[in-house]
Order: C-alpha cells, then sequence, then structure tokens
C-alpha cells in the first residue's frame, strides 16, 4: 500500500505530505520479508527509473536518502541468500543519476557500500549479470569526482580490483575500466594506482595489451611514477615478447618511462628484421612476408613518433634504406605505403634525414616523379603519388 501510495502521489490527493509517503514505505520495508523488500524496491525504480534524472530529495523527500541506506544494508547482508540483485542495484543506481548525486554517493561509502560492491565482484555464488551491474554501480561512485576516487583507494579498493583482474578474466575488462578511471584526476593516488597496473603486466596475460594501452594513455595524460629497479626488469621482458603488437606498445611504454635499454633492443631487432625481409628482390603482393613486412613497419612507425630519441635510434641503425626499397618495391602497395608515410613521419620528427635521403631515393622513385601523368597509374595508387610527390620536394628543396 505504501508504495502505490507513493507512486501515485499521495501528497497532492489526500494532503498527506509527501514525505509520510516515504515514511510508510520505509515502515512497510522494515516489517517486510525478502520477497516483499524487493517488491518494494521494483516499483521504487518502476516509477522513477524512467526518467533518470529525477529530483529524488523533491519527489519523495529528505527520506529518499534513508531508502539507500536500507537498500545497501539489504545488499549487505541479503546478497548470499538471494537469485538476483539486479532490482536492488538498479534502484541504488538511480539514486546517483539523479541532481542529488555527491550527496547520495557520500552516503553510499558512509555505508560501506564500495566494500559491499566489491564483495558481490568477487563471490562465485553472485550471478554474472549482477557482478556486471555491482561494477556500473562503483563506476558511478568513481565518476563522481576527485574526492571519491581518493576514497576508493584509501579503503583499498584498488587493491581489491587488481586481485579481481587477476581471478578472474571474465570480468577483468570492466574491472580494469574502475582502475583506468582512478588514473585520471587523481593525483594523490594516481602513481600509486599506475605502479599497481604495472605490476600486473607480466602475469595477465589476458588483457596484456590493453593494460600496456592504459598505462601509456596514463604516462601521456601526465602520470609520473619513479620506475623502481625491479620495474626496470619487468620492462626489458616485456619488450622480448614473441607477439609483436604487444612488444611494439611495451617499448613506447619503455619510452615514455625514459627506460632507454628496454626500447634500444627493440629498435635494433626490428631494423633487422625489416632488412631480412626487404634483402630479396620483391616482396611479393601478398603472403606472410608480405604481412610481416607491413606489421614491422607499422611498429616503426608507431614507436618513431613517440620521442626524437627513438627516431635517430632507428636512423642509426639502418632503417631508412629497407624503408626506401619498400618504398621503391612497386609489386608491393601495402608496404609501399606504409613505408613512405613513416619517412614522411620521421621527417618531421628528426629534419635531419631529409640530407641523408637527398641521395639516396630510388632512381624508379624518381622516374616516378619526372612522368607523374605516365608512370604514376600501375606502380603507385594516386593518394600516394601525393604523398611521395610532398616527400621528394622536401627532400630536394633541403640544403
Amino acid at each position: 500500500m505504501a508504495a502505490s501510495k507513493l507512486s501515485k502521489g499521495s501528497g497532492s490527493k489526500t494532503g498527506i505530505p509527501m514525505r509520510s509517503a516515504m515514511t510508510l514505505l520505509l515502515d512497510t520495508w522494515d516489517k517486510s520479508p525478502t520477497g516483499e523488500r524487493l517488491r518494494l524496491a521494483a516499483e521504487f525504480v518502476s516509477q522513477y527509473g524512467s526518467n533518470p534524472e529525477t529530483d529524488l530529495e523533491a519527489a519523495v523527500g529528505p527520506a529518499a536518502s534513508l531508502l539507500l541506506i536500507r537498500l545497501i544494508i539489504f545488499l549487505q547482508f541479503s546478497f548470499v541468500e538471494i537469485t538476483r540483485l539486479e532490482v536492488i542495484l538498479q534502484a541504488i543506481k538511480l539514486f546517483f543519476s539523479s541532481p542529488w548525486k555527491p550527496r547520495y554517493v557520500s552516503i553510499f561509502i558512509s555505508a560501506d557500500g564500495i566494500h559491499t560492491c566489491l564483495s558481490l565482484i568477487t563471490d562465485e555464488r553472485v550471478d554474472s549479470e549482477d557482478k556486471l551491474l555491482a561494477t556500473s554501480v562503483l563506476q558511478d561512485v568513481l565518476e563522481g569526482g576527485r574526492r571519491f576516487k581518493e576514497t576508493f583507494c584509501e579503503v583499498q579498493g584498488t587493491e581489491v580490483c587488481c586481485s579481481i583482474v587477476m581471478a578472474d578474466p571474465e570480468f577483468a575488462q570492466p574491472v580494469l575500466k574502475l582502475l583506468e578511471n582512478l588514473l585520471a584526476d587523481n593525483p594523490r593516488f594516481n602513481t600509486f594506482v599506475f605502479i599497481s597496473l604495472f605490476s600486473l603486466l607480466p602475469s595477465a596475460h589476458h588483457i596484456q595489451s590493453q593494460l600496456s594501452r592504459i598505462l601509456v594513455k596514463a604516462l601521456q595524460g601526465g602520470v609520473k611514477p619513479e620506475i623502481e629497479e625491479q620495474h626496470s626488469a619487468t620492462l626489458s621482458a616485456l619488450v622480448t615478447s614473441n607477439n609483436l603488437r604487444f612488444k611494439s606498445v611495451a617499448c613506447q611504454l619503455a619510452s615514455l618511462l625514459d627506460y632507454t635499454p628496454a626500447w634500444a633492443g627493440l629498435v635494433t631487432e626490428l631494423v633487422e628484421a625489416l632488412k631480412q625481409l626487404t634483402s630479396q628482390t620483391v616482396l611479393g603482393q601478398e603472403g606472410q612476408q608480405q604481412t610481416q613486412a607491413v606489421q614491422i613497419i607499422s611498429a616503426i612507425r608507431m614507436l618513431s613518433n613517440e620521442s626524437q630519441p627513438i627516431t635517430k635510434a632507428f636512423i642509426k641503425a639502418g632503417v631508412l634504406r629497407p624503408l626506401l626499397r619498400c618504398i621503391g618495391d612497386v609489386s608491393n602497395r601495402k608496404c609501399q605505403h606504409e613505408a613512405l608515410v613513416t619517412v614522411q613521419e620521421m621527417c618531421k620528427m628528426d629534419c635531419s634525414i631529409t640530407f641523408w635521403l637527398k641521395g639516396s631515393l630510388p632512381t624508379n622513385l624518381y622516374d616516378v616523379l619526372q612522368a607523374p601523368a605516365r608512370s604514376i597509374h600501375g606502380r603507385i595508387s594516386p593518394a600516394d603519388g601525393v604523398l611521395l610527390y610532398s616527400l621528394t620536394q622536401v627532400v630536394l628543396q633541403s640544403e
């Protein structure tokens, strides 16, 4: 009855204040068994869930916060015996979408809501959909602002999330998003979160690439951790991975952390691999060699764009000659394009390359440029022809 009075806005029709309607709901909640409480929560979600931005304080009065506390306590003591927790978690999320979110998040934290949701995620008896919903609740908390992120870290939320990432691959992705959120706008703890995630890299094989990208993004965003000796060893081990794509990201990470030994070895390895592939007359139009060449050149371009020291390291290792050979290989359009773009971007990183290129462009490329109308067709794509012409003009005009 209390829920129906609330849903019909009894305050305006009977003269009973809206606050009394909420009080009736709370009284009914306190006296009801589990099944009835779930029904009351479902009715609450049904009424206000259609308009997530409803001002609950204005709609049902200040006592709304008391319902939130009851929902959290109910979750803490009843989640083991309930098959599905969806309606309770949805009701909690409803509070976080209201204009009074900061207040409700503070109440949620005070009632130990963070530990409660983390317990749901780590408990194997909880339904997978409910675990995802609990993760979403925590994401709402973190999006409330810096002070809530700090509180999350203070109650060891970072450590628990890292253990979940390692122990439960099924939920590694959504929990990893929580940790990524903690790296942004969290100056007190972002270094701690970074080191915690970095420590997972060697053994978190199921998310290594994604984890590396998150760490790279954090470094580019201004996080400045101090890498200790054991972490340096980790970087070196990661760069020697058999996965070319991952080792490239690991090398990028090493560059941003200013750890030269890690990326210097990969620079030499990539250049030698490209030299070996391009030592043949042509790479061919398809097949494993072409795929490998494109992957290697792509990795070289990505790493070279990270910093001028890496670009210079590639040049010193002799990367330009195999790249130019790929540009001149008219049988392999993909390698030709990737190499062309790579050389162009290297020129932007280090203008001294143009002086070396001035006497090194393959003769057949000059032929293409001297008679573009006749020669570009069939030998290089029109778009790459424009890129090549632009590159050569820069080279020819260098002094």
